[in-house]
């Protein structure tokens, strides 16, 4: 959890482990940048190659537990189980927008799901996982846009298509809907399995 392990894709062999860091929230897509949970409720983004570029990112009321990239990453978004998700230039740490949201489900004092966050690749919507329900934001307006409703089960994880038309969800099935509208458009079903995470699509997903 606050350690970078880099494998040689080929051999499946670890080339490198850098670390120890804060517990790492979230990387970037060229594995340049990672968030990583600070004291308090700061977090701070770095190069964790090197440790450079260090940028602490403050503001938040309580201790964020999710964090991801724009896809080229530039900017940085934040969310904690308050519902606020913040959006940052990564390089500055300036505060770019700040959207109060509900709040990520409880139980019994405890999340019921690690919130998962996702931003579009072109930084427009971002969505945050509460619970079983996951909503589009505009990044830029602090829009509500849609709400994706998955009553059957908590939503694990969630992502972008490299489009930015669909966003995926998981739970005990795959499941990919309109990003515009919130709307299922398909499900992909796994016999036997009951939790699963999704990970980042393909180009032509």
């Amino acid at each position: 959890r606050d350690t970078v392990h880099e494998f040689d894709r080929e051999s499946g062999e670890e080339v490198a482990r850098l670390g120890p860091f804060g517990e790492i929230l979230a990387m970037s897509r060229d594995g340049g940048w990672i968030v990583a949970r600070q004291q308090g409720n700061d977090v701070e983004v770095l190069d964790p190659r090197n440790g450079s570029g260090r940028v602490r990112l403050s503001g938040h009321a309580e201790r964020p537990k999710s964090a991801a990239f724009t896809a080229d990453g530039t900017r940085v978004a934040t969310a904690a189980p308050d519902g606020e998700i913040r959006i940052w230039e990564r390089a500055t740490g300036r505060l770019l927008r700040a959207i109060a949201g509900p709040k990520v489900q409880m139980e019994d004092g405890y999340l019921t799901v690690n919130g998962a966050l996702a931003v579009s690749p072109d930084a427009g919507r971002v969505v945050f996982v509460l619970g079983n329900e996951a909503i589009l934001w505009d990044a830029r307006t602090g829009t509500r846009l849609a709400t994706i409703s998955h009553p059957a089960a908590l939503i694990s994880a969630v992502v972008f298509s490299e489009d930015g038309k669909l966003v995926y969800t998981s739970c005990d099935s795959v499941r990919a809907w309109d990003a515009e509208t919130g709307k299922q458009v398909r499900e992909y079903a796994v016999p036997g399995s009951y939790f699963l995470r999704v990970g980042i699509p393909s180009p032509d997903n």
